[in-house]
């Protein structure tokens, strides 16, 4: 009992150590940052640092250890920590936006954090409770984790995990430091994903409040999302589709902050983001392109200044061209995914389109509108209100309304494009069914989330035909 307490503790502290890297990270690369920026952001930037450092370290041949990761720990917060004295506007975190104080503070407030709590806590709960099992889809990012720690190397992934060197390493890294510190007997490593789950959630409620959506609406919105049974299952299992949803949607709505404040300082920020979107799913950098798209494209609907854009470009590629030609010179094994696509690049190219494929795939989506099974009354809710709200002009008025609207028309295509490829596999039509039912909501997950952004904004005042909003 003892030993096992420990443990905990040595977890928690885990955690909490990647949380006091990811401020530190955020405060050198951000500037200013407010409390809810630094609860969303702290977990995901501090466990992506970690965990590019010592997979950069390991591919040039230092050893993997558990003195290895604490060493590598205290020299990032020491530099981190010195950077962010020596450069200016660091004395004091801005006010979280849209946040009152104490005394103001309405009851319904008080209900969001107390639910957003029991949720967080009942899935750190069950996923401790149920530990890593086939349902985790456990052989692609665990035990791709395991294998690192046990090897004291990346290249030990090449044997553990049916992906082998195939699938970025974000998450499995972050998994091996609780192995090579504590054995993970716990397993402390699910506490990740009840955090993804949670900064997930205070992203989108600070966006909204930033975007002066009202509070009642903000929470509504917050609470739907969390009570999502796809969220919430996803924050109990070990599958990478809840981080990478969180990289990806932070990087968007600190890009489209950025562009709006015309802050090179913020989009340096959703450039590290969205690098670390693509460090964590194999299909990370495709969306991030889609993501870049859909930032310059809404800009430049709503008139504003490019100039910004490019600050982030630079942790995207440094990031995307290490990984590429790690993958270049060590990739292994197959996927039976990629499989698809080649074998559905190939049919387009002699003009075969499966028309059939497509139809299943659009009655599937629709049916996860009317059915709560998977999204609760998260989605019913969004479309009702996109619906509603439908109007074409307000995108020339707003910056964050353009973008989120490419995003989920490129992301949505994406998706729908992933689930069709398998109409080609050499498995068979029905490959698709199965695909649709195991995989399509996950591989959904983000274009949910932008939906959800998109209809929680506030209704724009109509404007002539030849006015911007400033």
């Amino acid at each position: 009992m003892g030993s096992l307490l420990w443990s905990v503790l040595i977890d928690v502290a885990i955690v909490g150590g990647l949380y006091i890297l990811g401020i530190l990270a955020l405060r050198v690369v951000g500037g200013r940052v407010d409390a809810l920026a630094q609860a969303s952001l702290g977990l995901g930037l501090g466990g992506g640092l970690l965990s590019w450092v010592l997979f950069v370290m390991s591919w040039v041949g230092v050893p993997l250890s558990g003195v290895t990761v604490v060493a590598c720990f205290a020299a990032l917060a020491v530099i981190l920590l010195m950077l962010s004295r020596a450069i200016p506007g660091q004395a004091s975190p801005a006010r979280s936006p849209g946040m009152e104080t104490a005394r103001q503070a309405r009851w319904s407030a008080r209900v969001l954090w107390v639910v957003l709590g029991l949720l967080v806590l009942a899935a750190a709960f069950l996923a401790v409770g149920l530990s890593y099992s086939g349902w985790d889809d456990i052989a692609g990012w665990s035990v791709a984790g395991y294998g690192i720690a046990l090897e004291g190397s990346v290249f030990g992934a090449s044997g553990w995990g049916h992906a082998r060197l195939l699938y970025p390493l974000n998450i499995p890294i972050q998994i091996s430091i609780f192995r090579m510190l504590d054995g993970d007997v716990v397993p402390g490593s699910k506490l990740l994903f009840p955090g993804y789950y949670l900064a997930l959630l205070l992203s989108c409620y600070r966006f909204w409040r930033a975007r002066s959506v009202s509070r009642p609406w903000a929470e509504l919105g917050t609470v739907l999302l969390a009570s999502t049974p796809l969220m919430f299952t996803h924050a109990t299992l070990g599958y990478t589709n809840l981080p990478f949803t969180f990289y990806l949607t932070a990087g968007l709505l600190w890009g489209i902050e950025g562009l709006a404040q015309e802050s090179s300082r913020k989009m340096v920020l959703a450039g590290v983001l969205l690098a670390q979107a693509g460090w964590t799913r194999p299909e990370g950098y495709l969306l991030c392109l889609g993501v870049l798209v859909s930032l310059l494209t809404g800009a430049w609907m709503a008139r504003r200044s490019l100039r910004p854009f490019w600050a982030m470009m630079p942790p995207v590629l440094l990031a995307g061209v290490t990984w590429v030609v790690f993958l270049r010179l060590y990739g292994s094994g197959s996927i039976e995914h990629y499989q698809d696509l080649r074998l559905a690049l190939a049919a387009w190219a002699r003009g075969q389109v499966n028309w059939g494929g497509l139809y299943t795939i659009a009655r599937f989506l629709a049916g996860q509108v009317l059915r709560f099974r998977e999204w609760g009354a998260f989605l019913p809710t969004v479309i009702l209100l996109l619906i509603a709200r439908l109007r074409f002009s307000a995108l020339r008025q707003d910056n964050a309304r353009s973008t989120l609207t490419m995003a989920s028309l490129i992301l949505g295509v994406a998706a729908v494009g992933a689930n069709y490829v398998t109409v080609y596999s050499l498995s068979g039509r029905e490959h698709l069914y199965t695909y649709l039912a195991m995989d399509f909501n996950r591989v959904f997950m983000p274009v949910g989330v932008c939906l959800g952004l998109l209809a929680f904004l506030p209704a724009l005042p109509r404007l002539g035909p030849n006015q911007i909003d400033p």
